[in-house]
């Protein structure tokens, strides 16, 4: 089941058409889900196939732990905003699931 009705999906895929650079959201998660983690992978991977300027790459925060350590991540969920022709980390972190206000902020963002 999505977590974003149509009407949102249409209303973010009108908003990403703006987009200039493209976007890669880095999650971490975790093998045996956390609490929240399947819901923010989930919205992540919605929002990724609204654009072609959207990428995802998901690590397992304990498989994948120098790669964590490199992004400053201490705890899972966690939601990393990236330049991706760059590689560009704007130092944009979402802990848990990005939703109300948060959510907001990363479609801004």
């Amino acid at each position: 089941m999505s977590l974003l009705n149509n009407e949102t999906r249409n209303q973010l895929t009108e908003m990403f058409q703006s987009l200039q650079k493209s976007v890669k959201l880095v999650v971490f998660t975790q093998e045996f889900e956390c609490q929240f983690c399947a819901e923010t992978r989930q919205i992540a991977e919605e929002l990724t196939a609204l654009s072609d300027k959207l990428s995802l790459e998901v690590y397992d925060f304990a498989a994948d732990k120098e790669l964590a350590e490199q992004y400053g991540i201490d705890k899972i969920p966690a939601t990393i905003i990236v330049d991706a022709a760059a590689d560009k980390d704007f130092g944009i972190r979402y802990y848990g699931v990005p939703s109300g206000y948060e959510f907001s902020s990363l479609i801004h963002d």
